[in-house]
């Protein structure tokens, strides 16, 4: 699944030419990023669909059906599997899954989730850095973080607000609670 299209794609779903998307882009009416070592020029999948909708443009068959996109970082083994099994039962959802804050990286950049839940005690990271990583770069501005700990006094939940979390859960959480927040951000995107 694209996170990201190229500006030969973005023609071809506005119908029109690369030049006019090459014209809205140095106008600023469509944002855009480099790639491949400042090369390529990519048009992340939010700002298509923002464009797309600013502009009355139907949305394009191939981003209709592309799955939610959600990211599981925890270093319980069972809490992850517990997760992935509930997740995959409720709705239609492309799942991946990383136990260290170094794999979450990795796949933060290579599978560009909607949507992360992000435990604060991971062994090798704190969850505070990658969340503070994850900010300080513009294409996942948009991303959505649910924290979830055992360890968090309630003084502190603001202080992950603050941080770049956009919600808490404190273990043990009902899965359909989480459910209840994932979908909720969802519902946000269409919008």
């Amino acid at each position: 699944m694209k996170a990201s299209y190229t500006i030969e794609q973005v023609a071809g779903f506005c119908q029109t030419s690369i030049w006019t998307i090459h014209r809205r882009i140095k106008e600023g009416g469509l944002r855009s990023f480099r790639a491949g070592g400042g090369r390529t020029v990519r048009i992340a999948k939010k700002d298509l669909i923002n464009f797309i909708k600013e502009n009355g443009i139907p949305m394009p068959e191939e981003m209709r059906l592309q799955k939610k996109r959600i990211l599981i970082v925890d270093d319980d083994e069972k809490i992850v599997r517990s997760l992935v099994r509930y997740l995959k039962n409720k709705s239609d959802y492309e799942i991946e899954t990383a136990s260290s804050g170094f794999r979450a990286g990795v796949l933060i950049n290579a599978f560009m989730p909607q949507v992360i839940v992000l435990d604060i005690m991971l062994g090798d990271i704190n969850g505070r850095d990658v969340i503070k990583t994850l900010r300080s770069d513009e294409k996942h501005e948009d991303v959505k973080v649910i924290a979830i700990s055992g360890y968090i006094k309630s003084e502190e939940i603001d202080e992950l607000l603050n941080a770049g979390f956009n919600d808490y859960l404190s273990k043990p959480f009902k899965l359909s609670e989480l459910m209840d927040r994932i979908e909720g951000f969802f519902e946000e995107v269409v919008k």
